[in-house]
């Protein structure tokens, strides 16, 4: 009998199960502190997560927010998200998602003293930074020519590089991280166990990932997430290479088009579009739109649609019915 596969818990769909839930509060704020303890900022003192899930809804409805968002007792607002997928925009999505928290706090007739800071968590299967930055970095508004100089505290952007890891971690946040690389991987389960020997706060890590690996509701909904961002992906594949093609075709058929009428318009014309047409055309000149009707056969022969061949020629429908 086939073994599943491994639940990955950078999937975004377990690791809104491991922190996201009412009864994972301790085990976010473990972490978080473990991130602004890492970069030498003031810890939490307790939080509440304002957008939990609750299990049973969890698996049986579409996963649609995957991000956790998180209020201290001190009034400041954390969201969290992983993405491990590379996106080219991922800072200004980063950042946007940060602005919608900060702009979300107030009604209509609130002072803007009353905005609290949001801190943005973000932590990525991808390089998104030249390999000599360190895996955790930390932005806020400061002053070009005075890095020193800080608009405001009110906005702070940690990314986490995954891929940037050190084998062996000397942080508690290196080890955080590590263990979720490493969860559910047979061959580091050694490394494992050393990192829970090292963190007790791994322990619930560990204990609630294999609850979700237990439980068939929960693989399911993980298949059906991986299945569907592998759809995802494959749909803006087969998009860029259909469109990669079109524009090839477009290119050459332009290039067919041109040479033809040229040939009629200039009488003599020598040349070579897009590797395929090559050779010499002699002609009259008997018009363009004449030329240009002509050569409407080869243009749906080539593939092209009446709609593109319109587009191209500038013929109109009553044109195309001359043919």
């Amino acid at each position: 009998m086939e073994m599943p596969r491994p639940v990955s818990a950078t999937s975004d769909i377990v690791f809104k199960y491991l922190f996201g839930s009412q009864s994972s509060t301790n085990l976010l704020q473990s972490f978080l502190n473990a991130v602004l303890a890492d970069s030498g900022d003031p810890l939490l003192t307790e939080l509440e997560i304002t957008n939990p899930i609750n299990d049973k809804q969890y698996f049986d409805d579409k996963l649609t927010i995957i991000d956790v968002r998180a209020k201290s007792t001190e009034g400041v607002w954390v969201n969290v998200e992983i993405q491990v997928r590379s996106q080219t925009a991922f800072p200004e999505r980063s950042l946007f998602y940060w602005a919608k928290t900060y702009g979300d706090q107030l009604d209509e007739s609130q002072l803007y003293g009353k905005l609290k800071p949001v801190i943005g968590v973000n932590l990525v299967g991808f390089c998104l930074f030249p390999d000599e930055v360190s895996f955790h970095s930390v932005f806020q508004l400061t002053e070009r020519h005075r890095p020193d100089l800080v608009l405001t505290r009110d906005c702070t952007l940690h990314y986490l590089e995954l891929p940037k890891l050190k084998p062996a971690p000397d942080t508690e946040l290196g080890q955080w991280l590590t263990a979720l690389k490493t969860l559910g991987r047979p061959e580091e389960e050694p490394q494992m166990k050393v990192l829970l020997e090292n963190n007790p706060n791994l322990t619930e890590l560990a204990e609630r990932y294999k609850k979700f690996d237990g439980s068939r509701e929960a693989r399911q909904a993980y298949e059906d997430r991986v299945k569907y961002l592998r759809d995802q992906a494959n749909i803006l594949y087969t998009a860029e290479v259909e469109g990669r093609a079109k524009g090839i075709a477009e290119g050459r058929v332009e290039g067919r088009v041109e040479g033809r009428v040229e040939g009629r318009v200039e009488g003599r014309v020598e040349g070579r579009v897009e590797g395929r047409v090559e050779g010499r055309v002699e002609g009259r000149v008997e018009g363009k739109r004449e030329a240009q009707i002509q050569m409407v056969p080869l243009l749906r022969e080539a593939g092209m649609s009446d709609v593109d061949i319109l587009r191209i020629t500038g013929l109109s429908l009553n044109d195309l019915d001359l043919e």
